[in-house]
């Protein structure tokens, strides 16, 4: 709610509605939804043997990185949800698994091409996010060919040169 009241648009302050308590009982029903299957497949990972373990433990790896997609878009859907300005609501349309596949493809593009696909699958993602963005009924608009305009690869290939040369 700080941060929010801190942001002025026209002279007026975003509002914050969420509640603390609704963030915690989301995070208790991850816990249970999400932690105990986990913990399943890692014991049964540990006694079945190496021969099975490939089989559990690459889909859980693949279902980790789509699940971290899915709860990016949530994340975003909820804030938004919550989130006021002059008495009127954000809202997040659009499908958290789709996003999830989204993430899961640029984060796969990104490992495949040494990281040179992030800021390119940055944008995909944020066009996807910002694009399905409504405040009331007007939806906002992220035109992709003005974000490519914006050279971020010469900063991204001092970054990345500066990172991998010294670990070399």
């Amino acid at each position: 709610r700080r941060v929010w009241q801190g942001i002025r648009l026209n002279g007026d302050a975003f509002e914050y509605t969420g509640r603390g308590k609704e963030l915690f009982i989301g995070f208790l029903l991850a816990l249970v939804v999400l932690g105990l299957p986990f913990l399943l497949i890692v014991f049964a990972v540990q006694f079945l043997g190496p021969m099975i373990a490939p089989l559990l433990i690459l889909p859980l790896y693949v279902f980790i990185f789509w699940l971290c997609g899915f709860g990016v878009f949530t994340a975003y859907r909820y804030m938004a949800s919550r989130t006021t300005w002059r008495g009127i609501r954000f809202q997040l349309g659009g499908s958290a698994v789709n996003f999830g596949w989204k993430y899961l493809g640029v984060l796969l593009l990104s490992g495949i091409t040494f990281g040179w696909y992030a800021p390119a699958g940055e944008r995909a993602l944020a066009e996807s996010i910002w694009h399905e963005l409504r405040f009331g009924n007007r939806k906002f608009r992220f035109y992709m060919g003005k974000a490519e305009r914006e050279g971020v690869y010469g900063a991204f290939a001092l970054g990345w040169c500066l990172t991998v040369i010294p670990y070399l």
